[in-house]
């Protein structure tokens, strides 16, 4: 099986308990524990998600699996919880580690000054400025055109 899970025991030799997270130590991807469970060996899981399913079965679906320690690597299922998509991100946001790239950004590629009035009224974040200059490149001048 080459470093899958293959027993409970196999499971939390990979666990270093402190005394408030319970530390995953085997593989992780961008930051989170990771591991095949059988029965395929190709199949992986987040450390954290195999915890809930052990203790309270499977999530349902749409459903994330979030840190209260905001831990990535914790799998103590006291520190975890159940919500969905919009509800990490919110936790994120309010754990100051939301990484919405473009909601920090004060000026576009080329300079232009992202501010509330160059935005478009629906709160996209396009540069009204670009915008224009790519409508002037792009889309041919009314002014001139013959009537048919």
């Amino acid at each position: 099986m080459g470093g899958g899970l293959r027993t409970d025991l196999d499971f939390w030799s990979r666990v270093n308990k402190t005394a408030s997270c319970w530390l995953w130590t085997g593989a992780t991807v961008k930051g989170y524990g990771y591991l095949k469970v059988p029965p395929s060996p190709r199949r992986t899981m987040y450390a954290h998600r195999v915890v809930w399913c052990l203790r309270y079965g499977q999530p349902p679906n749409g459903m994330c699996i979030l840190h209260r320690c905001d831990n990535p690597l914790c799998v103590n299922p006291d520190h975890l919880f159940l919500g969905t998509h919009a509800d990490n991100m919110r936790d994120a946001s309010a754990k100051g580690r939301a990484k919405n790239q473009n909601s920090n950004k004060t000026h576009c590629k080329c300079g232009h000054e992202l501010s509330n009035e160059s935005r478009y009224k629906d709160g996209r974040r396009y540069c009204r400025e670009c915008k224009q200059e790519w409508h002037k490149r792009n889309r041919p001048s009314q002014k001139g055109v013959a009537d048919a």
